[in-house]
Order: structure tokens, then sequence, then C-alpha cells
């Protein structure tokens, strides 16, 4: 990550959705190599982390009606 990060961009759960993201390529990197065990575990990771990015991802902003998530934002009504 680069020091010029907006504050929205180094969320915890964006933060976790990137690591998440990078889980996967090793996973999939280490299950090529014939290290299914490994990636197995790799893949728990991941989903621990996803599940924290889901988790840590919606704040509420009255002032704007909108619900952010890591991956973009969706409107809701009050």
């Amino acid at each position: 990550m680069s020091a010029d990060l907006s504050e929205e961009e180094d969320t915890p759960a964006v933060v976790a959705a990137r690591m998440a993201d990078a889980i996967l390529y090793l996973s999939s990197v280490a299950s090529k190599a014939g290290l299914a065990a490994i990636s197995k575990d790799l893949l728990s990771v991941r989903n621990k982390l996803q599940e924290e990015a889901a988790s840590a991802s919606t704040v509420r902003s009255p002032e704007i009606g909108v619900v952010r998530r890591a991956r973009g934002a969706r409107l809701w009504t009050k």
C-alpha cells in the first residue's frame, strides 16, 4: 500500500478484503504446486478475512442516507 491512501481506502474492512484477495492467489499457487493442505488452510484464513471485512464494512451515514461497504455503496431508506 502506498502512503497516499485516502481515509476510506485503509479502513479495516478494506484491508481485510484486500488481504482475502491476496490469500486467494496464494491458495491457488499452493494448490498448483501440489500443496493441497496449505491451500486449504489459506482458504480458511481467507474466509475469516471475508467475514471480518463484511462485519467491519457497514458504516451508516444518516446525513446522506448511504451504507458504505468495502467494495461500493448502496442506498438505504430512513
